[in-house]
């Protein structure tokens, strides 16, 4: 689990930090390894990149709806917010953090079939599109601290583990 060590506006920083960290290990990986079963657990760093995609798309969706409904945000107290944002599942998507682990690989399977180039850019997308709400809101965001919080340990936590797990495949694929 990775701590939080930015205070207020820094934590977008941090998140920019990890990611960077994440994507120099993704540019070390041949192509052709990239699409090998078993980098992730049971997944390769092409599914690994399409679960992350998942979850920043989440992220910001969650958000957008979320923000876009000033009632939820007056009438609701820190704990409420927390599960109504990590709990609910989008009829169309589902919370890639609270669903079972195969429905996640169901929604991974989807991008099989899509260009390795095609998912690392709808990945990028998601990420900046995560960043650009973040910051939008952040006002918002940070009279939440608890649930601020909470979306930037999910999204730390996920590049971490990918990164550990990518790190430890490639140092026996080596």
């Amino acid at each position: 689990m990775v701590k939080l060590i930015a205070e207020g506006k820094q934590y977008v920083d941090q998140i920019a930090v990890e990611r960077a960290n994440y994507e120099r290990l993704i540019n070390r990986i041949k192509t052709s390894h990239m699409t090998i079963r078993g980098a992730v657990g049971r997944w390769s760093v092409k599914e690994a990149i399409a679960h992350i995609h998942l979850c920043e798309l989440y992220l910001a969706e969650r958000i957008i709806h979320i923000f876009s409904n000033h009632d939820l945000d007056r009438y609701l107290s820190d704990g409420q917010f927390v599960r109504l944002f990590f709990g609910y599942d989008h009829p169309e998507f589902g919370t890639p953090f609270g669903s079972d682990y195969i429905s996640v690989n169901i929604k991974i399977q989807k991008y099989s079939s899509i260009p390795l180039e095609d998912v690392v850019g709808l990945e990028n997308m998601a990420y900046l599109s995560l960043i650009s709400h973040l910051q939008m809101n952040e006002e918002q965001l940070m009279t939440r601290r608890r649930f601020y919080k909470q979306i930037l340990v999910k999204i730390l936590d996920l590049y971490d583990y990918h990164t550990t797990t990518i790190e430890s495949w490639l140092a026996v694929l080596q």
